[in-house]
């Protein structure tokens, strides 16, 4: 079988196209970094998405009124806060 430059780039572009990712996109157009939740420029309410957090699986942040705060949901009703990057359970 012979490949070429062309058909060998069309599926490097597939593959990469259906790699799961965690990004903003994954939680609309107003998902922020922590870096820019870390501003206290944003309204309260909105969903912060970073790695850094290191979140568990169906936990989720949005920012608060409180600069460097985020108020988190741990997918199961309950909440903890992060304060300056440190997790902090209720």
């Amino acid at each position: 079988m012979k490949f070429t430059l062309s058909s060998i780039a069309i599926l490097l572009v597939g593959v990469a196209s259906t790699a799961p990712t965690l990004n903003a996109r994954a939680f609309g157009d107003d998902a922020i970094t922590l870096k820019q939740a870390d501003t206290g420029k944003f309204e309260p309410g909105t969903p912060v998405v970073d790695g850094a957090l290191k979140l568990n699986e169906g936990e989720s942040c949005t920012t608060t009124s409180t600069k460097g705060v985020l108020g988190c949901d741990d997918g199961t009703g309950g909440t903890f806060n992060i304060v300056n990057g440190k997790r902090e359970d209720d």
